[in-house]
């Protein structure tokens, strides 16, 4: 047999030496730990469990204050006490047995816009191109010494391409844009119609319509509320509370019609 070279029993007795230093730096050999089972909060053998405060052993898993056995997806206690193990927030799933079958679905019923006013009439026409117009009137039987007509009137939507224009027979009034500056919307107004002079009166009217800029499509509206006719210093009133007391369409260019709302 050969002698060992100087070298390698150096090497050796190194090695040795590390391995004796490792196997007594605790008191004695490394021992492996026990296998984990799980639901045991106990260490393993050769493992310190970390304590809680007043040095009692705590259930929670270190750095991250959720207590041992606690389910997959649920958060620590914003207390700062930590739950008993297995509490949690899960709801139970609803019991298709307590549902009798019948389930009330809310329903949204759209009763439309309703009219501004009581016992009045609504004038409405379609305005769907520019310069449009149509009229609508009530007969007074040629009634002498008229001077001055008063509508009682609402105006639903304003527009400066829209207009209302009273007449008497053959003499129009002013020709006035249903503007936010002549009109509140859904606000009574007196509209007055004052004559040259006294004259005979038979057919008393408005005109509505479109302007020379309109670019809408829709069903115009103007409610009329009442009329006052004015003549030999007395006065006749159209309330219109129980009907249309005879106004009517005067011409039928784009639909006009005349509502009544009891």
């Amino acid at each position: 047999m050969h002698a060992m070279p100087l070298c390698f029993r150096r090497l050796a007795l190194l090695a040795g030496a590390a391995l004796a230093a490792c196997s007594s730096e605790d008191g004695g050999t490394t021992e492996s730990p026990a296998p984990f089972t799980p639901g045991d909060s106990a260490a393993p053998a050769g493992m310190s469990q970390p304590s809680g405060a007043g040095g009692a052993a705590s259930t929670d898993v270190g750095n991250y204050d959720r207590p041992a056995g606690m389910l997959i997806g649920q958060g620590a206690s914003g207390s700062g006490e930590s739950p008993a193990a297995g509490e949690g927030t899960a709801l139970d799933p609803a019991d298709p047995s307590d549902v009798d079958g019948e389930i009330a679905i809310p329903v949204f019923e759209d009763d439309g816009d309703a009219p501004p006013c009581v016992g009045c009439v609504e004038l409405q026409m379609l305005v769907n191109d520019i310069n449009q117009r149509d009229e609508f009137m009530f007969n007074l039987g040629g009634m002498a010494g008229v001077t001055r007509v008063t509508w009682n009137i609402i105006v639903p939507f304003n527009s400066d391409q829209l207009f209302v224009q009273p007449f008497v027979d053959n003499a129009y009034g002013t020709y006035t844009d249903l503007d936010a500056n002549a009109f509140a919307i859904d606000t009574p107004a007196q509209f007055v119609h004052t004559l040259a002079g006294a004259t005979s009166a038979t057919n008393v009217g408005l005109a509505i319509g479109s302007a020379g800029a309109w670019t809408g499509d829709m069903v115009m509206s103007l409610f009329v509320d009442s009329v006052t006719i004015e003549a030999n210093g007395t006065s006749v009133t159209r309330s219109f509370d129980a009907g249309v007391e005879g106004l009517a369409t005067r011409t039928s260019a784009h639909q006009p019609q005349v509502v009544f709302h009891p």
